[in-house]
């Protein structure tokens, strides 16, 4: 996917690589609608640079993160060729990785013609599943890199930060589910600098969780709303956690997170979890 921001002196354009999942959620014979969500790699040819690029404060890095969500129409108009619409939500940054980083939330709209080299565009017929709610309990791992800039007397470094979830949720239709949960985080970023600025405060942070998730066979879309209980260094009081996940066992999940206080990407990063 191409996107040109329509200010090449600043922002320039972004190239994008992404994978996603497509779950239908109504389907007839000549119409059907969907909601997809992807994850990708974004290439970016405007960045930040301190001389050059100084007020481009929504990207510093070539590569970044793509994450989108998007609600598709589609109208057969034979068993080759269908005509979609669209509207996408998308969030572009580096995950933190480098500063600054506020990233980039921005709708698209579009419309667009499908073609189907083998000539079939139908779906074969399935049993309608039952609903059953059911409670669920997972724990996650995640991490990522956090590279902290040179500030003399102190060389740029890399720290690797990482945290705990647990969640405990019940489904309560075919599609939707919710949770609560509690998240430990070791900041080790901000551990240095904490370290560099010879400051007394703690970098771990605990915080608590809700969450709603849109559940697609073995896709989990889900969307976390935070507060710190405890995190005396930089408090913030409420951020968002956005996942995409896929059950590659019955018991092992895998997938990522993107971390965001109100419009501010925080960081993304890579989870892996036990469904217990």
């Amino acid at each position: 996917m191409y996107v040109n921001y329509d200010n090449p002196k600043v922002v320039g354009s972004s190239y994008n690589i992404i994978g996603f999942a497509e779950p239908y959620l109504y389907r007839k014979k000549n119409f059907s609608f969907s909601a997809r969500m992807g994850v990708g790699i974004s290439l970016l040819d405007h960045i930040y640079d301190v001389e050059t690029n100084p007020t481009n404060t929504f990207f510093s890095t070539t590569l970044s993160y793509i994450i989108h969500v998007d609600l598709n129409a589609y109208f057969k108009l034979n068993e080759s060729y269908s005509i979609m619409s669209y509207a996408k939500y998308n969030h572009i940054s580096n995950g933190g990785v480098k500063q600054p980083n506020y990233g980039m939330n921005f709708p698209m709209f579009g419309v667009g013609l499908n073609y189907y080299p083998s000539g079939k565009n139908d779906f074969p017929d399935r049993e309608k599943k039952e609903f059953s709610d059911e409670w669920f309990y997972h724990v996650y791992a995640f991490g990522m890199l956090k590279k902290i800039e040179d500030d003399p007397p102190f060389d740029e470094v890399t720290k690797i930060n990482f945290g705990f979830l647990g969640i405990t949720g019940r489904t309560v239709s075919l599609l939707n589910g919710f949770s609560v949960g509690l998240e430990y985080f070791y900041d080790a970023g901000a551990k240095e600098e904490i370290e560099r600025k010879g400051i007394n405060d703690d970098f771990n942070k605990i915080s608590g969780l809700i969450g709603h998730h849109l559940l697609f066979g073995k896709f989990d879309f889900s969307q976390y709303w935070g507060t710190y209980i405890y995190a005396p260094y930089k408090p913030a009081t409420f951020y968002q956690r956005y996942s995409l996940s896929y059950r590659i066992f019955p018991w092992a999940i895998a997938g990522v997170t993107l971390k965001a206080h109100g419009d501010v990407a925080d960081s993304f990063q890579v989870i892996l979890g036990l469904a217990i």
